[in-house]
Order: C-alpha cells, then structure tokens, then sequence
C-alpha cells in the first residue's frame, strides 16, 4: 500500500492525526507542494463548486457596479 491509501485508510476509520504526522514528502504520487496543499486548508467540501458559486457572485457584482 501506498503511505496516501494508510492515511486515506486512517482518516476513513475515525483516527486523528497529530500535526506532523506525516510529511508531504512521505505522500507517494503527489505532485502537489507544502504551499499548494496549505491553501485548501479548511475546505470541507469540493473546491470548484466553491469557486463556481465565487465567479458567478463576483460577475454579478461587477455588472451590477457597471450598470447600475
């Protein structure tokens, strides 16, 4: 098994991780970095919807600063 499925395993059965558990380096096949990964702190469901809802919110603002 890979160290992502044993985390993804861990997660799954309700175990928590300590911070420092486990490096991004020990992660195999991730292409992702330390940065990247710490952006999505937090996110609790799937991100593009997210920034879907986002753009559409924005787009709306903006025209409704254009036009009135």
């Amino acid at each position: 098994m890979t160290k992502a499925r044993d985390l993804a395993n861990l997660i799954a059965a309700g175990n928590t991780l300590a911070d420092g558990a486990i490096s991004v380096a020990e992660i195999s096949d991730l292409t992702a970095s330390a940065a990247e990964l710490n952006y999505v702190d937090g996110v609790t469901s799937a991100i593009q919807p997210q920034l879907n809802a986002a753009a559409t919110t924005g787009k709306a603002i903006a025209m409704a600063i254009v036009f009135g």
